[in-house]
């Protein structure tokens, strides 16, 4: 009885230090500071466990916030033990010569039970610093710079420690080792079993307990399944009882338990091994195991229009022409082929054949005759070009660096037909390099394999081109986020001083437009590419936003940039009445 009694008190201490997480947590560290500039601002916090600055044991945490906005910048720290040095990284993404000063204020950590109020204990990297009143006044020499606060600090995150849940927890482990010991004890005498049949009962029982070992609470979404993961609603929800809380916690524990990962992971190998010719997943993307080419599945397209149809294209685009006009504006459209056309042989015989350049024909030959606008679309250029360079990636359905040029020098001979003192610039102005993911390539590269779920990265085996300038060119960017529900449009600035006197431009549309702008902002003055999502419904609801943006920039070109497959946004701009 007593070796049982102290092998359960053993179990039971070994249960509480397993479930500490729930009856005694550290809960994530506050840090608000007031922070005076414009646009879309990176703040970085740095937090040492040690008094020195070498900041290589740290907690750390990031926001992101449009100043324009708002002054008040919240982030939140998980698990801080005993920080004792606080560095600060600002990354401002405009140009020091823009905006002078950056002003921060009010830095504390846990409501204010912390303050960095010493502000003579302010040391600061890529920048001059000056104190006015309770305000640090800083002019940034960099768009990037940090500041270390010297002075040690003991910050530490707030505590929950629940006695009633640890209570629980201890009694109910102590019954159940007890119960369990018990059994054993009984089930060695009276069934005679062997030793090895006992360890093999308790490493059962042991292994259950894995899956919650360590749930994954932070994870939204899930990629390879392309579906929000289950949310967590408890027994208890807005002030009533959750009557469907056991489907609720099945699903939210299913989305959740440790080693998912490795499962899901594993299935979607055996899956992809085992399928002979093509493999897809969540019917959206599939790869030609043949050749490693992925694609989207095709979306259907019409073989006709209405007249109905096509006058709601040409609708759209005269009244962008009028609008244009109204505020002195060249108007170019440019759509980009989509992969399937391109590279429709090697999608074959695992998709049906694309009628996209039968009815590319028909809209932009309609739109010409109603509007006087042609629309570039250099299907036979990039065709033509496929036979030597890769066009599009195959793992994603974006075009690479040699088709933006392409693009970009096409674009460029309708363009100096209106501005014939605009320079075009050629390849040799360029340093031409390879790899298989390009560090300058479209942060959507590998969508099709990311939707796909694999986990192979033999498949990433082929060296894509890239570009990179020749000499350092002055160029200045930056970025400004607006973020709104449901949507995200970002605009991107590139200003050129080596090329001041050249007419300046807005870039609108898709992520199409990247790569084509990665070559215009040597052309032009000043490029603005307003980039939004490319899902149909976004670009109506916000034209007025678009235009706004368009004249306060004061263009003298302005390019739509949309990818052929979807046409339809092009119809989406301004809707009849």
């Amino acid at each position: 009885m007593k070796k049982r009694t102290i092998i359960s008190i053993v179990i039971t201490i070994l249960c509480i230090a397993l479930t500490n997480r729930f009856w005694f947590c550290l809960k994530p560290l506050q840090i608000s500071f007031n922070a005076e500039y414009l646009g879309n601002t990176r703040f970085e916090f740095f937090l040492n466990k040690k008094d020195n600055n070498d900041f290589k044991k740290v907690k750390y945490g990031v926001v992101e916030t449009n100043l324009d906005e708002t002054n008040f910048v919240e982030l939140f720290i998980d698990r801080v033990h005993n920080a004792k040095k606080v560095k600060i990284v600002v990354n401002t993404e405009i140009p020091p010569e823009r905006l002078k000063s950056f002003v921060l204020s009010e830095i504390q950590l846990r409501y204010g039970k912390y303050k960095l109020d010493d502000l003579k204990a302010f040391s600061i990297d890529g920048g001059k610093l000056k104190i006015q009143g309770d305000k640090l006044v800083i002019y940034p020499e960099s768009d990037t710079f940090s500041l270390i606060y010297n002075k040690p600090v003991n910050v530490k995150s707030p505590t929950k420690f629940d006695i009633k849940l640890l209570i629980v927890i201890a009694v109910l482990s102590f019954l159940l080792a007890y119960k369990l010991t018990s059994y054993l004890a009984d089930f060695k005498t009276l069934n005679n079993a062997s030793r090895m049949d006992i360890v093999f009962l308790l490493l059962f029982f042991a292994i259950l307990f894995i899956p919650m070992s360590n749930i994954d609470k932070k994870t939204v979404k899930s990629e390879k399944e392309n579906r929000n993961l289950a949310k967590y609603k408890p027994f208890i929800y807005k002030n009533s009882i959750n009557f469907n809380f056991g489907n609720d916690f099945d699903n939210w524990f299913s989305d959740r338990f440790f080693t998912r990962q490795f499962i899901l992971d594993s299935y979607i190998n055996t899956r992809f091994n085992i399928a002979k010719n093509y493999f897809s997943q969540n019917n959206s993307a599939y790869i030609n195991k043949n050749n490693n080419w992925m694609y989207f599945h095709l979306r259907p397209a019409p073989e006709t229009f209405s007249d109905e149809e096509l006058d709601s294209y040409a609708y759209n685009v005269q009244k962008f022409k009028d609008f244009c006009d109204k505020n002195n504006i060249k108007l170019y459209i440019i759509l980009a082929p989509s992969k399937h056309l391109i590279y429709k042989k090697e999608a074959y015989p695992f998709i049906g054949t694309t009628q996209e350049e039968k009815y590319a024909k028909v809209i932009h030959e309609y739109i010409y005759k109603k509007t006087g606008v042609k629309v570039i679309y250099p299907y036979k250029e990039l065709k033509e070009q496929s036979t030597n360079d890769y066009v599009f990636y195959k793992t994603d359905h974006h075009w690479t660096f040699p088709a933006g040029y392409t693009a970009y020098k096409i674009l460029m001979q309708e363009i100096k037909k209106d501005f014939k003192n605009v320079q075009t610039y050629e390849l040799n102005d360029f340093v031409l390099k390879e790899s298989k993911i390009p560090p300058k390539a479209h942060p959507a590269l590998g969508g099709q394999y990311t939707k796909l779920g694999l986990n192979n990265q033999k498949i990433f085996n082929v060296n894509y081109k890239y570009f990179e300038p020749k000499t350092s060119k002055n160029i200045i960017a930056y970025t400004d986020f607006k973020l709104k529900p449901k949507r995200n449009i970002s605009y991107y600035y590139f200003l050129n001083n080596d090329n001041y006197t050249a007419p300046s431009i807005v870039v609108l549309g898709d992520s199409f437009g990247q790569h084509i702008a990665e070559f215009l902002k040597y052309s032009f003055s000043k490029t603005l590419r307003i980039f939004t999502s490319g899902r149909k419904g976004y670009f109506g609801p916000n034209i007025k936003t678009y235009e706004q943006k368009i004249v306060s920039s004061r263009p003298d070109i302005l390019i739509i940039c949309l990818n052929q497959s979807g046409i339809g946004l092009l119809n989406d701009f301004y809707k009849k009445k």
